[in-house]
């Protein structure tokens, strides 16, 4: 796991050497570094892992995802179809899309488990 660590590390300050000349604040840069370099650990985590996604958490996760976008929808007084509209989707495409994320997610969860 140190191994691993460190070639995250060195992958993220790479790709962040030149965010040091951003202006956003420096307490903001520090939340979105730390949570890159999570998010870096769990992927990494996850290919290593090589953890397979039962189908029934991932309809399970797709349908989560889909509730939180109706409930957002929701606040601004639309519907889950009325997003599909300004989003140009079928309900069919945007699942299509959205399936990548949810195995992710369930990988994540499941190798975060272990």
């Amino acid at each position: 796991m140190t191994s691993l660590r460190r070639n995250v590390v060195r992958s993220r300050l790479s790709r962040n050497s030149n965010s040091i000349l951003k202006t956003t604040s420096p307490s903001k840069n520090k939340v979105k570094s730390d949570e890159k370099f999570k998010d870096d650990l769990v992927n990494e985590l996850i290919k290593r892992a090589k953890i397979s996604a039962p189908e029934i958490l991932v309809e399970d996760q797709i349908r989560f995802i889909k509730q939180d976008i109706e409930a957002n929808a929701n606040a601004q007084g639309l519907n889950f179809e009325d997003y599909l509209k300004q989003t140009g989707q079928t309900e069919e495409d945007w699942k299509k899309q959205i399936k990548e994320l949810a195995e992710t997610r369930v990988k994540a969860s499941l190798a975060l488990r272990c």
